[in-house]
């Protein structure tokens, strides 16, 4: 869920805001924004095993729900946020 509100996040804040985008520009910011948070997010994954020895660790699930938590919090107004793309122009509502 962190992760998919960090994509809304960039596909209605970074992509549109910063230039009209049209096209197969578009898609390319938005394949390079999900390919970066993909990567973010397996990296992440692999903290977490490691530092929670899947889970075993209890303090550590802990902490790392704790953080979770908090970051879901920093990205809470993207929660099932609802943007379209219209002849290749992201809007959102």
């Amino acid at each position: 869920e962190l992760f998919a509100r960090k994509l809304r996040k960039i596909i209605c804040d970074e992509i549109t805001s910063t230039e009209k985008t049209h096209g197969i520009d578009l898609m390319f910011k938005i394949d390079a924004a999900f390919k970066k948070l993909s990567k973010e997010c397996g990296e992440m994954q692999d903290l977490y095993d490691i530092e929670t020895n899947y889970s075993i660790n209890k303090a550590e699930q802990i902490k790392w729900n704790k953080s979770i938590w908090n970051s879901l919090e920093k990205f809470n107004s993207w929660v099932l946020k609802s943007f379209f793309i219209e002849k290749n122009i992201v809007y959102k509502e």
